[in-house]
Parts: C-alpha cells; sequence; structure tokens
C-alpha cells in the first residue's frame, strides 16, 4: 500500500490520488485474501511496485542512483517468482516513456534499458531460469499458456470486479481518460494492465493473478476519484475524498473479512499434518502436493509430489512409489496429491497400482485458492497398500 501510494503520487504529482490509490489498493478483497497466505504473489508485486516508483522519481529527477536502484529491485522481485517475468516489458517501457516525457535523450533511454538488460542476469541465471523452461516445455509445469483468447480469459475478466471492486474499475476508466485528454505520464503506466492478457490465459489462472495489474488499475483509479473530487466537491476536497474511498472500499472489506475470519481461527493444512502425524509412522512418506510444507513442518514425514500432466513420467513415478512401497516403506497420500493431473493420469495409476485405505480426515482448504471464496473440502488421508 505504501509503495503504491508513493507511485501515484509521483505519476500525478497528486498527494490525493496517491492516498486514495493506496486505499483502494488496501481494500480490495484479492489483496486482502492472498497477502495473508504464504503464496509469493502480493510480496513480488510490492517490490515490483517499489522498482516503479524508484524508477520513475529516479527520472522525473534526473537521479541515476534512483534509476539503478529501481532496476535491482526489480531485478530482486523477479526471484521471487518466475512469472514476474512478464512484467520486464511493462516495466521497460514505463523507464523508456518517462526518459522521454522528460526529454532526457535517447542515450537515457539506452542506458536505462541496458542497466535493466545487465540486472536481469543475475535473477535469470541463479533463481528462475529452470523455472522458466518449466513453463516453456509441456507437461514439465501445472501452468501452459493458452493462448491470448482462451477460454479461461472470459472467467478472468468477470473476476476483475469482484477482485477489485466496480467502483475502482469506474474510477480507473475516468482516471485513463482524463491522463489521455492531458496526455500526462500516468499514460506510460497504461501497457502494465496488458499483462492480463498472460495471466489470465493459463491454464491454472486463479483470482490472485489479478494482483499482477492491481497496481495499474489503483493509480488511475485514485487519479479519477482526486479529479472527480476537485471537480464537483470545490472547498470540500478532503470530506468528499474521504467519503468516497470509504464508499469504494467498504464492499471489498465486507466481502474479504468473513473469509480473514475463518482463517485466524482454523488452519485447515495444519489440521491435516497434525493428523499425519498422528496416524503414520515416522519413516512413512506421505504423497501431497502444494501442502508439503505443512506437512514437513509439522508432521516431520517425508513428502513425495508427482510429475503434472506428463503421463510418461508420471507413470515412472507412480512405479518408483510401488517399489518403495513393496520394500517395505510406509506410503499414505494426502487428497492434495491428486491435485495438478488434469488428465486423470496420476489418479487411474495410483488406483490400480495400490489400495487405497482411508485412516482419517480433516476439513480443509485450497489455501492457495482463497481469494473471492472459501474453498473447504473434505481432505481425507489414505493409506497407500501395494496390490
Amino acid at each position: 500500500m505504501a509503495f503504491v501510494l508513493l507511485l501515484a503520487e509521483e505519476l500525478t504529482g497528486d498527494a490525493m490520488a496517491g492516498a486514495l490509490a493506496a486505499a483502494f489498493t488496501g481494500a480490495s478483497v484479492v489483496f486482502l485474501t492472498s497477502s495473508s497466505t504464504g503464496k509469493e504473489n502480493a510480496p513480488q508485486m510490492a517490490f515490483a511496485v517499489l522498482a516503479a516508483w524508484l524508477a520513475v522519481r529516479g527520472v522525473a529527477r534526473g537521479s541515476m542512483a534512483l534509476r539503478f536502484a529501481g532496476t535491482a529491485v526489480f531485478a530482486f522481485a523477479l526471484t521471487v517468482h518466475e512469472g514476474g517475468i512478464l512484467l520486464v516489458p511493462p516495466y521497460a517501457v514505463l523507464v523508456v516513456a518517462l526518459d522521454l516525457c522528460h526529454r532526457r535523450g535517447w542515450r537515457s533511454v539506452a542506458l536505462d534499458l541496458a542497466a535493466l538488460a545487465a540486472a536481469l542476469v543475475v535473477p535469470i541465471r541463479i533463481s528462475i531460469w529452470e523455472e522458466i523452461q518449466r513453463n516453456l516445455v509441456p507437461g514439465t509445469n501445472s501452468a501452459s499458456f493458452l493462448g491470448l483468447l482462451s477460454s479461461r480469459l472470459p472467467e478472468a475478466l468477470r473476476d476483475l470486479p469482484a477482485a477489485f471492486g466496480t467502483p475502482v474499475l469506474a474510477l480507473a476508466a475516468v482516471g485513463l481518460a482524463v491522463a489521455l485528454r492531458r496526455r500526462d505520464a500516468l499514460l506510460a503506466l497504461a501497457p502494465w494492465v496488458l499483462v492480463l492478457l498472460y495471466f489470465g490465459n493459463v491454464n491454472s489462472y486463479v483470482a490472485r493473478y489479478l494482483l499482477y495489474v492491481l497496481p495499474p488499475f489503483v493509480v488511475f483509479a485514485g487519479a479519477g476519484g482526486a479529479a472527480l473530487v476537485r471537480r464537483w466537491a470545490v472547498g470540500r476536497e478532503r470530506l468528499a475524498a474521504t467519503l468516497l474511498a470509504l464508499a469504494t472500499c467498504a464492499p471489498g472489506v465486507a466481502r474479504a473479512y468473513p473469509l480473514l475470519e475463518a482463517r485466524a481461527g482454523s488452519s485447515g493444512p495444519k489440521a491435516m499434518a497434525l493428523l499425519i502425524k498422528e496416524r503414520t509412522e515416522p519413516d512413512a512418506v506421505v504423497l501431497c502436493m502444494d501442502d508439503a510444507a505443512f506437512v514437513e513442518y509439522y508432521a516431520g514425514r517425508q513428502t513425495m509430489g508427482h510429475p503434472a500432466d506428463d503421463p510418461a513420467a508420471i507413470a515412472t513415478f507412480v512405479r518408483s512409489v510401488a517399489i518403495r512401497g513393496r520394500a517395505g516403506t510406509p506410503l499414505y497420500a494426502s487428497q492434495t496429491a491428486f491435485t495438478y493431473d488434469n488428465e486423470g493420469a496420476f489418479g487411474v495409476l495410483v488406483s490400480m497400482t495400490f489400495e487405497l485405505v482411508p485412516v482419517g480426515e480433516v476439513t480443509n482448504e485450497w489455501y492457495y485458492r482463497p481469494e473471492l471464496a472459501a474453498f473447504p473440502f473434505r481432505d481425507v488421508l489414505y493409506r497407500l497398500v501395494p496390490r
């Protein structure tokens, strides 16, 4: 929120626009629900917005130190998750557009782009190159790009009003119109919205991916809200801005509160991990996926996760697990072991290779999909007995 405030105020020169943008960020459902889980999207976007603010401020003030600091912070943001690589084009466009807007010249543009290219070498080389390759090779990752106009894009577009709030989208349209009329620096942020064409078209799309386009929407909304207040509430701007913020933010907070309240009182993945600790042997191996960290930490058990949507690799994996089971290793599987199996190959092979004996169950939640609604489910722990 603080970084959005700084970025919006720097781009617009308007403290009211910055305050409104920060408020819209903090009250968006997708921000409130995603930032309270262990997922990486919210912290990655925080660093990306901080980098953008440093770059914008550096260009405006002619400070190479700030511009290089922004590039360094942006490079660090990419190490959080490989999906951040999609932010490189809008970040580059932002810097180039501002260089030209402030008449810094093509030498300044070349220097900024060279610094960005040099900075990207480090995170790509030491952190995310293998992850990028997994996303490019079919069958090696759960996320696959389906094309620019896939069947998932309408779902992402339908989620926008719930995730950000319809008033925020309307104010963003006003802010964009004002920026177009004035032809001001705020327009440099507009290409950031196009990132939605990737994240809204992957087969693993979930609403938290909308965090990648939250910053431009709220910054434009802050600018739009400030413009309306100054046009229609002359002499009462501060009161009007406060009332606008309250009216716009209240629905998002109200929608997110029940989800946050439920999460504060219980943790489904932790409950399953404690059940595993109680019902399994110390040397047991547990098949599971995203909740592996909970099982390893709270239950102290070894975990294994299957390959995603690669029939040959899945078959090899199941055979290796069966060999361990026949050698005497106690084998178990939670319900989440059968996720990331869009074609059903893993579930079929496991049922053919093992007898699944229920040994307990808990009410769990898809803690990595908590954005717009609760996702409770009956999580059964199975003992896998080789046939």
